[in-house]
């Protein structure tokens, strides 16, 4: 199925209606004020300003800033040490898996997928 765009949160905006930050959704309708994403095979309407666009689906890692209280929080939901050091994770475009790290490298491989893909700047989701 070929898909209009792809939709990712902008600014941790969608979150409530499930949406991952540094995931990327399919869009399946778009209008004027609303698009319909495919959200883990639910589809899910929001408003344009929640979201931000690209043309495809992106081919290297999502990488995700944290702030201190964000970091915090994100280590309560899954479980990993809550340090200084793990302020940054990447979202891997095949498998959507978060990987936590403390340096941002050139690539990756995904621990989960096993797929190794180029990391794309340090850019905040």
């Amino acid at each position: 199925m070929s898909h209009l765009a792809w939709a990712s949160s902008a600014e941790g905006k969608g979150a409530e209606r499930g949406l991952r930050r540094g995931a990327w959704y399919p869009v399946l309708e778009t209008s004027d004020r609303f698009v319909v994403l495919d959200v883990n095979d639910i589809e899910v309407r929001f408003t344009r300003e929640r979201l931000r666009f690209r043309a495809a689906p992106p081919s290297g890692w999502t990488v995700v800033q944290l702030s201190p209280e964000e970091a915090t929080a994100e280590a309560r939901a899954h479980g990993h040490p809550d340090t200084e050091g793990v302020r940054v994770y990447l979202v891997c475009p095949g498998c959507h898996s978060r990987y936590h790290l403390r340096e941002v490298a050139q690539e990756a491989r995904c621990e989960e997928c096993g797929n190794t893909y180029p990391v794309h700047g340090a850019t905040t989701a």
